[in-house]
């Protein structure tokens, strides 16, 4: 009885010696095998040059598909995309990242810091960008103390929507735009430079519905030459408009 005991205990731990055996050389062969190397990288879509996805993934090529991750380390490119995904492809042993850009909406500015930023439809800071003047880009000259970071949003959303109605209704109006500025954060205005035309002060803070109303009554209503009279437009009252020659 006592033999059959022993015997029984030596088949335990022989079985389980195969067991740990086995497990280990399964391990070494995912781990090593070349069947699991990465051999390709394939870009799906617009937005990132090769050499920013590169550093973002880190140097796949030949990594072990099953264990590999993105660094993320050099470029963090998901505050400069709309969309970023990253998926392995294990029957072709490659990794596909499928990357869209974001919408340039207008170049942000900042004065203190000597620096300007591509900003999308929601207000992020996605990208630096030339600086530039004229009126086919909107460009928002930023006096304030705020520090640019990628990512981070270039004003309050609830006065960077109002913005982009303002923007909506410059266009509206087919208003030439010379330069938009900020000054100070805390009067929550926008100053804008119209060519040959006057200095409009909209208030951010307020709805902007009635502007396009009351500047298209201005601007159908008041002569070419008188247009070119008026010095100031102050829409930072809501439902009035003051003028100034």
């Amino acid at each position: 009885m006592l033999v059959k005991k022993k015997l029984s205990r030596t088949a335990r731990i022989f079985k389980f010696i195969i067991l740990l055996v086995s497990a280990g050389f399964a391990a070494y062969f995912v781990y090593f095998s070349p069947i699991f190397r990465i051999t390709g990288l394939e870009i799906v879509g617009d937005g990132a040059s090769s050499s920013e996805v590169n550093a973002y993934l880190g140097d796949l090529i030949g990594s072990n598909i099953i264990f590999w991750r993105p660094n993320g380390a050099t470029a963090d490119l998901s505050k400069k995309l709309a969309h970023l995904e990253v998926r392995k492809d294990f029957l072709n042993r490659q990794i596909i990242v499928a990357i869209s850009e974001r919408d340039k909406l207008l170049i942000w500015c900042y004065v203190k810091t000597d620096s300007c930023f591509w900003v999308d439809k929601s207000g992020t800071i996605f990208d630096e960008a030339p600086k530039s003047n004229g009126s086919l880009i909107y460009v928002v000259e930023d006096a304030t103390d705020i520090k640019p970071v990628i990512g981070n949003s270039a004003l309050d959303q609830s006065l960077f929507s109002n913005l982009v109605r303002v923007l909506d209704i410059l266009k509206a109006l087919k208003l030439p735009v010379q330069a938009m500025n900020i000054d100070d954060a805390k009067f929550r205005e926008l100053v804008v430079y119209l060519i040959n035309g006057p200095k409009i002060v909209f208030g951010l803070s307020i709805n902007p519905d009635f502007m396009e109303t009351a500047l298209s009554s201005l601007k159908n209503t008041t002569p070419v030459t008188e247009w070119k009279k008026i010095k100031l437009i102050n829409l930072t009252v809501y439902g009035r408009a003051y003028t100034s020659f």
